[in-house]
């Protein structure tokens, strides 16, 4: 490919660069106790005395720098625009009481926990055995299966016989629903079978032909290369004599499916489940083998999150109030649920933090209805974006461009990579602009005029979909007051709390250079936010008890006292002693995670003319350039699928590749 002025060498055409909204901060390495620097805080949770050490309270304020939007659970109206039952868009309130506009004490809560969580490389708080189904082109299915028999949850018991197919013109079939039965005629094209006619629900489609190879029942399936925006659609049909076609089960040839293979069908399909006469797909691929829906075929893989965890270290959620890691000491400790044969385990650790609500003078009138671009779930199980390749074969750790596993469609019959780290959500230059509210809205696209029949239908159908949501967005620049309640807390687990909150070794003067992300469209440009504190206040409960209720022993933190904690925090992380080193804290900010989480958390970090999104922001062939828009989003990650091989798959940025200028969409 040509090379254009400032990108790096390879690149493509520099209009089709952007920047993935999220990132991750990885893990220090494994933790183990008495090791570091960083790594290796875990210790026995120590029953304290209650007030034992600092308590008090933090008064801060946050103020948005971009629109924010917290959901209200409660406030959500729903609107019918479709005739399907997916057709439906919902208009969310922003999280108030009375109308007084609010943030939860959990939203703030979880937000600083991720930070403390990242800065102290203590433990993942999700474990999850759940096993994600593979998000990536897997090679093309070998047979075609019809249910016969069903059978019990374990998988055993059901029967399955194989089938054939033919192909037809997804031009003469693509209002007709998957599964519908019909007859047909074709000739063998080759090796193929082309449908040339088909009758269906009393209606005829194409054109009879006198040379018939192949006739009967069947029925029609859009399989996975309809996907690939191929013209071919799928008939399914039982061979009875040579070029005899039927529907019935006898003519089918018996297929042993294992047990274990039907379990993982429903694991990657719980919203499908398997009835007589479902027609699936066989793939036998690298010793793993699996059966999956006709229209894309899912893999529930052989790792999880949480074997994926284990594999690089003491990672997993902590096993026992033995090994506590720094969030859990200092945001509570809830032990595994054990199965019922098991004995009674721990009791859990509560919390020493305690977040309030965080009130706003604005109400709902203050809000902005804004129909939002398209948000996406979280696709863990799409390994370029959420794993780091196997080191083996990364050669480049610069541009991160490497295989994740040996395998080269899949993670089985390999060492997988392993789990990047945790998620955070870049800042959004152009959010935090006075445009901002433009900037995060669906944007209205053009309709053929024949296509609609009133302005108010063009507006209803080009931004008011099922796709997206209407959401009461509160302009840049809303404040919001609350406290933090703390309880018997070190030294440095006060400095931890303090530099979470401020990214800042002067809390009192929190850094304009850094902002935390809050709430619903982190990935669209919502929900930068920065936190400024307004006093730390000390107190002592127990004098308090017997003393007069209107002279509490309160005393307000001097702000070298605040210092001297966030110091103590970066020794201890080196260290593992609270102490005022400041030469050993100054060495906190040169570990590598420690960098790599201040960078997502830069409100500079992604320069005002680099687009961040979920796609790109042009599409690129044949040497011609034109415009995608957000619901082509699903076409970016289905390119990537579409790869034959690893290599040719498009791997997540790292921070420190961004860094160096490299973007998504340079090869």
């Amino acid at each position: 490919p040509p090379e254009h002025p400032g990108c790096p060498q390879g690149s493509r055409d520099p209009r089709s660069h952007f920047i993935y909204p999220y990132n991750f901060v990885p893990h220090g390495g494994p933790r183990r106790t008495g090791s570091s620097p960083a790594i290796s805080q875990d210790r026995k949770f120590k029953p304290l005395h209650r007030y034992d050490g600092l308590t008090g309270r933090i008064e801060y304020t946050l103020t948005s720098l971009s629109p924010i939007f917290i959901p209200d659970p409660e406030g959500v109206t729903i609107y019918k625009i479709g005739d399907r039952d997916e057709d439906i868009h919902k208009v969310k309130d922003f999280f108030n009481v009375d109308g007084r506009l609010c943030i939860s004490p959990t939203s703030t809560k979880g937000m600083i926990r991720s930070v403390v969580e990242a800065a102290t490389n203590s433990s993942f708080g999700v474990s999850s055995e759940y096993k994600h189904p593979t998000l990536r082109r897997l090679p093309r299915p070998s047979k075609c299966l019809v249910v016969q028999q069903e059978g019990r949850n374990d998988g055993s018991g059901w029967k399955f016989v194989e089938a054939s197919t033919a192909k037809i013109n997804m031009n003469m079939c693509q209002d007709i629903d998957n599964g519908t039965k019909i007859k047909f005629q074709a000739v063998k094209r080759g090796k193929a079978y082309i449908v040339q006619w088909i009758k269906c629900n009393g209606q005829e489609r194409g054109e009879r032909v006198t040379s018939l190879h192949l006739s009967g029942d069947g029925w029609l399936y859009n399989p996975i290369e309809a996907i690939d925006r191929q013209r071919w659609f799928h008939v399914v049909y039982f061979e009875v004599t040579s070029g005899k076609a039927s529907t019935d089960y006898r003519y089918g040839k018996q297929f042993s499916v294992p047990p274990k293979v039907v379990q993982d069908y429903f694991i990657a399909y719980p919203e499908y489940p398997l009835r007589e006469s479902s027609i699936v797909f066989w793939i036998d691929h690298m010793n793993k083998s699996s059966i999956g829906r006709v229209q894309i075929h899912r893999v529930a893989e052989n790792e999880n999150i949480k074997s994926l965890l284990e594999s690089v270290g003491q990672y997993h959620y902590p096993q026992s109030a033995d090994c506590l890691c720094p969030a859990t000491r200092l945001f509570g400790w809830t032990p595994e649920e054990k199965e019922e044969t098991e004995e009674e385990g721990e009791q859990g650790i509560a919390g020493r933090v305690s977040f309030s609500v965080a009130w706003s003078e604005k109400t709902l009138k203050d809000t902005h209805p804004v129909p939002l671009k398209v948000l996406g779930s979280p696709k863990p199980q799409y390994y370029p974006f959420y794993l780091r390749p196997d080191p083996s074969q990364n050669k480049d750790p610069s541009t991160n461009v490497a295989y994740y596993t040996k395998a080269p469609h899949s993670l089985w019959a390999a060492t997988p990579g392993t789990i990047r780290g945790r998620k955070f959500y870049l800042h959004h230059p152009k959010a935090m602009t006075e445009e901002a509210l433009e900037y995060i809205k669906r944007k209205e696209e053009e309709l053929s005029p024949d296509k609609i029949e009133t302005e108010e239908e063009e507006r209803w159908k080009n931004i008011y979909t099922h796709q997206n949501t209407t959401c009461a967005v509160l302009a840049k620049g809303a404040v919001f007051k609350g406290t933090i309640d703390f309880e018997s807390l070190d030294d440095y687990e006060l400095g931890m709390l303090l530099w979470a909150l401020t990214i800042s070794d002067d809390p009192l003067n929190e850094s304009q250079e850094y902002a935390h992300k809050l709430g619903m469209g982190k990935g669209i440009g919502l929900g930068s936010v920065r936190f400024h504190i307004e006093e730390v206040i000390f107190t002592q409960p127990e004098k308090d008890w017997t003393g007069d209720l209107e002279s509490l022993n309160e005393r307000p933190a001097t702000p070298e006292e605040v210092k001297n904690f966030v110091r103590k925090f970066k020794t201890w992380m080196l260290t593992g002693k609270s102490e005022d080193n400041e030469v050993e804290a100054s060495k906190y900010d040169d570990l590598q995670f420690v960098k790599d989480l201040k960078a997502l958390l830069q409100l500079d970090f992604v320069g005002l003319n680099i687009p961040v999104q979920y796609y790109p922001p042009y599409w690129e062939k044949d040497g011609r350039i034109g415009e995608l828009h957000a619901d082509e989003a699903f076409d970016y990650f289905m390119d990537q699928r579409r790869k034959r091989s690893q290599e040719s798959e498009e791997p997540l940025r790292t921070p420190n590749a961004i860094r160096k200028g490299w973007k998504q969409g340079i090869i």
